[in-house]
């Protein structure tokens, strides 16, 4: 007995020493916040105050100091993220973790990011020597200093890598990445494809592709200061002419689509399908939406700026944004970072602040091309075979031998049947992607934009931004407000959906140019003595809507109804519109369904029907109505649409804008072609059939979840968010690298966007949400505030690797410091670059 309890205490003494050892060694691969460091191409000392979140206050003697000095800093905390970053957008994911990841890297490189970002890094070479290019350069500098020197974080060691030298393309991939987060016509556009050429125009104009009646639109012109409700106004006034309407300046009427010569398309929802199914698999998220308002002094309690912005992105693990604040004499700016970027995206000094919402134009479409029967390099153009232009690619694959692809491209762009094997079959699919047929201008104007202290600056520097397509928000010292929407807006001809495919072979369906500035939504100092943006359709300067993909407009709604309650606002009032969790959209929807159904259920669904009824449409943690409310709407649109679209295309169509459009279009209409189901033939069914169907599955499967009692359906037992490294996939890896899950409140639809797709599970997975919260207050820039979702640093071994997460989970704000004293009073660490 006693050798057996000398053995057990051995091995416990043993596994002791060897998880002593093993946590030293990965203490070795954290960053290093305080001390001293020799750093190559300083001219001076830079001093790097970090902050108890651990944000970096970087104080250089020149800006290219400073932006080496940011390199090294960021690449300390955020190094894999870069690395994954470059590696998606290159499509060179395969090369480090095997053929999962083959048909991921062949898409993006048949899309062509990596063969842009190599065109704009070879004009940005080529380019005049300019202080932008220096401290960009600089930046790469800082970034190769910290690979060469210091330590590199574990996840490199897991996966067996090293990182290559950061180059000039890399900041490219980075905003090419960007750009295709904000296409949601990948996604989109072959699924409506899909639904009009298989069920007809009927089908295809109830789920609200275009502008809906009803949903809001972000004005460009205030004629009235004293109107009561500016956006009713104008929403009259744009929409007299519906069904059709004006769009790229031309009237179209979306029933007398001129089409093209038809061609074999079957199964072309099966792209958005692919596209999905690969944006699923990315370690890096993407862009969703977000919000952003700016209150002028004439409506704030100060009588001075107040600008408020929270960037919808799919949560992630480190979030994406990386927050720096930077000082060398006569420069100044505390701002948020992607990735491999040098210049701050969101942020402000002391004259001026910007923040970002998406645009959601539509950049992009499809084109049905005619390849030659004998001859499959050759397509129709106009009246003539013309070969496409055509490149081999080498995809390098862990454990395998290498993969070639051949990218073939037409006029448009580049050929993707190759690489969505479902459509093959089908003639040549070409994506027309504006990103891919302008100039990428993105760094020198966020270079400009961080360095501008007045209005005109940062006007002029909004304007040479051509995709993605941008809602920069704006406020200053000198009490201006503006928003613009910045993109180089392409004309289509006046018959053309750009939601549909078009004709790529007569030359009917080609672009006629680019719309100037100036048509661009945007507004400047409105008499209503405010801006906002949250991803609704926005009003052209002429009046007309441009397409794309915006949200119906509940966020905005609510921005509204919060501002214009009060005649003076202050800072407390912004915080409280950042949390905000009501939906009053999802309130008149539960009202038209209850009205449907009426008197024809039985009484054991009492319960719910007066939870339903007395919902206020908030999304706190002990409601009960939103967990009833989300199951019953899957439900609806489940019964109503996978009939005819089939399963697959209706999970995706769940994660498209398009969801969130159906619902006020859809739901009020008693006649839609949608209710029948297709597959009973015997029988009809009607709205009535379909909310009731929906209620009884909704209750079997929460009391069996849950219980009977209906007071124990509470959003927390439903609604989690866990944020996800790309090595927590891995088991057990999630349990050391993925923050959460944490219970949610807020939900899709409100201000505290906690999104989730709708499934039949008993558990809404929060997807995307803020992915930063910022406040700055021009009366005292003590006032600011901001927070990221879980920490500063990607770093496992990092203290802020998820120091945030419980200011975020509880709907807090922390300090946004910007003054020396103040910072040095926070002071954590010190680190100085020599």
């Amino acid at each position: 007995m006693k050798t057996l309890i000398r053995i057990v205490l051995f091995l416990l003494v043993l596994l002791l020493i060897l998880a002593g050892a093993g946590y030293m060694y990965l203490r070795t691969s954290a960053p290093q916040y305080s001390g001293t460091l020799d750093i190559e191409g300083l001219s001076a000392q830079v001093e790097v105050i970090y902050d108890q979140y651990g944000i970096p206050h970087i104080y250089a003697e020149n800006e290219t100091d400073l932006y080496l000095a940011l390199g090294f800093v960021h690449a300390q905390d955020r190094l894999f993220q870069m690395e994954m970053i470059r590696r998606v957008a290159s499509g060179q994911m395969a090369e480090i973790v095997g053929p999962d990841f083959v048909e991921t890297d062949a898409f993006f490189r048949t899309l062509g990011i990596a063969k842009k970002a190599h065109e704009s890094a070879a004009q940005f070479k080529a380019s005049a020597a300019s202080p932008y290019k220096k401290a960009a350069e600089a930046y790469l500098k800082g970034i190769n200093q910290f690979i060469d020197k210091g330590k590199l974080p574990i996840e490199f060691s897991i996966m067996g890598i090293q990182p290559s030298t950061f180059v000039e393309e890399d900041m490219y991939l980075v905003s090419g990445y960007l750009a295709f987060g904000f296409a949601a016509g990948f996604r989109t556009d072959p699924l409506l494809e899909d639904i009009h050429r298989k069920l007809g125009p009927a089908y295809f104009e109830e789920i609200g592709p275009h502008y809906v009646e009803g949903n809001y639109i972000n004005p460009s012109i205030y004629p009235d200061k004293d109107k009561a409700d500016n956006n009713s106004e104008h929403k009259t006034e744009l929409n007299t002419s519906l069904p059709s309407m004006k769009v790229n300046g031309n009237t179209i009427n979306h029933q007398e689509v001129e089409k093209g010569e038809e061609t074999e398309r079957k199964d072309l929802s099966k792209i958005a399908e692919r596209v999905s199914a690969i944006v699923d698999q990315l370690p890096v998220p993407l862009l969703i939406g977000s919000n952003s308002w700016v209150i002028g002094p004439d409506k704030t309690e100060s009588g001075q700026v107040i600008l408020c912005n929270d960037t919808h992105i799919m949560y992630s693990q480190p979030a994406v944004w990386y927050e720096a604040h930077l000082n060398c004499p006569g420069f100044q700016f505390h701002g948020l970072h992607l990735a491999g970027l040098p210049f701050g995206v969101i942020g402000n000094n002391n004259e001026m602040a910007v923040g970002l919402t998406m645009f959601e134009n539509d950049d992009l479409d499809f084109y049905i091309e005619r390849a030659k029967p004998d001859e499959p390099n050759l397509v129709w153009v106009n009246d003539q075979w013309k070969a496409m232009d055509s490149r081999q690619e080498r995809i390098r694959v862990k454990g395998q031998n290498d993969t070639l692809i051949i990218i073939n491209e037409s006029r448009h762009g580049p050929i993707i049947n190759s690489v969505i094997p479902e459509v093959k079959s089908v003639e040549p699919v070409s994506v027309w992607w504006s990103y891919l047929h302008l100039p990428n201008n993105s760094l020198e104007a966020l270079y400009q934009i961080g360095h501008a202290t007045s209005f005109e600056a940062v006007k002029s520097a909004v304007k040479t931004i051509n995709a993605p397509g941008l809602n920069v928000m704006y406020g200053d010292a000198k009490g201006n407000i503006a928003w613009w929407a910045a993109a180089k807006l392409n004309r289509r001809p006046a018959h053309a959906d750009s939601k549909l495919f078009l004709d790529g072979a007569s030359g009917k369906d080609e672009m006629q140019g680019w719309h100037d500035f100036s048509h661009n939504p945007q507004v400047e100092n409105p008499s209503v003595g405010y801006v906002l943006s949250a991803n609704t359709q926005n009003e052209s300067t002429d009046g007309s809507l441009y397409p794309g993909y915006y949200f119906p407009g509940s966020r905005a709604k609510r921005i509204k109804e919060m501002i214009d309650r009060k005649a003076k606002l202050n800072p407390a009032d912004m915080e409280r519109m950042f949390f905000d969790d009501r939906a009053q959209e999802y309130v008149q929807l539960t009202q038209e369904i209850l009205t449907a159904i009426g008197r024809e259920i039985p009484d054991e669904y009492s319960p719910i029907i007066m939870n339903l009824l007395n919902w206020d449409g908030r999304h706190g943690l002990g409601a009960t109505a939103p967990t009833v409310f989300n199951k019953l709407l899957y439900h609806i649109l489940h019964d109503s649409m996978a009939d005819e679209i089939g399963e697959e295309a209706f999970t995706v169509f769940l994660t498209t804008y398009m969801q969130k459009r159906t619902l006020g279009k859809l739901i009020p209409n008693e006649e839609s072609v949608w209710w029948d189901n297709v597959e009973t033939t015997d029988v009809k069914e009607k709205r009535t059939d379909i909310f009731i169907s929906a209620l009884k599955k909704t209750k079997s499967e929460l009391e069996e979840a849950f219980g009977k009692d209906t007071k124990q359906w509470t959003w927390n037992k439903i609604h989690f968010l866990t944020h996800n490294h790309p090595l927590g996939e891995v088991k057990p890896l999630d349990k050391i690298f993925n923050v959460g899950p944490f219970p949610m409140s807020g939900g899709n639809g409100v201000l505290n966007v906690q999104g989730f797709s709708l499934t039949a599970e008993n558990r809404f997975e929060t997807l995307y949400g803020p992915a930063m919260r910022i406040l700055i207050d021009f009366s005292d820039m003590r006032n600011s505030k901001g927070v990221l979702p879980t920490g500063q640093s990607g770093n496992i071994m990092s203290p802020h690797y998820a120091d945030q997460a419980p200011l975020f989970n509880k709907g807090k704000l922390r300090p946004w410091l910007m003054d020396r004293t103040d910072i040095e009073a926070a002071q954590k660490t010190k680190l100085i670059l020599n």
